[in-house]
């Protein structure tokens, strides 16, 4: 990735760095977002938000776009995660008492 940006071997890190960074600020946001506005109505639009940045990332002609489609990429996928396993939960039938669903 430096090669192909032409720049120093430690910038292009960053990306895992601001990616972790945004996954770490945004995950906690998401939960309750999916609280907030329902998650089975946000999950296909939250799919679209990170396939559209992860071709940005794979599209990007320099270190700053792709520093910031990582950081946009890293906040898209933190919330899924949630939002995800909530609608999963939501789908399991009610007998089941056990598992990370159990009420």
């Amino acid at each position: 990735m430096a090669h192909t940006f032409h720049e120093d071997p430690i910038p292009p890190e960053h990306a895992i760095t601001i990616y972790l960074l945004a996954s770490a600020v945004f995950l906690p946001i998401s939960g309750w977002m999916a609280d907030r506005f329902g998650a089975k109505r946000n999950l296909p639009h939250r799919h679209r938000r990170l396939r559209r940045l992860v071709r940005a990332c794979g599209l990007a002609q320099n270190l700053t776009q792709m520093l910031l489609a990582r950081a946009c990429e890293g906040a898209a996928g933190a919330m899924m995660g949630p939002v995800a396993a909530s609608s999963s939960c939501d789908r399991r039938p009610s007998t089941i008492s056990s598992g990370p669903c159990r009420s």
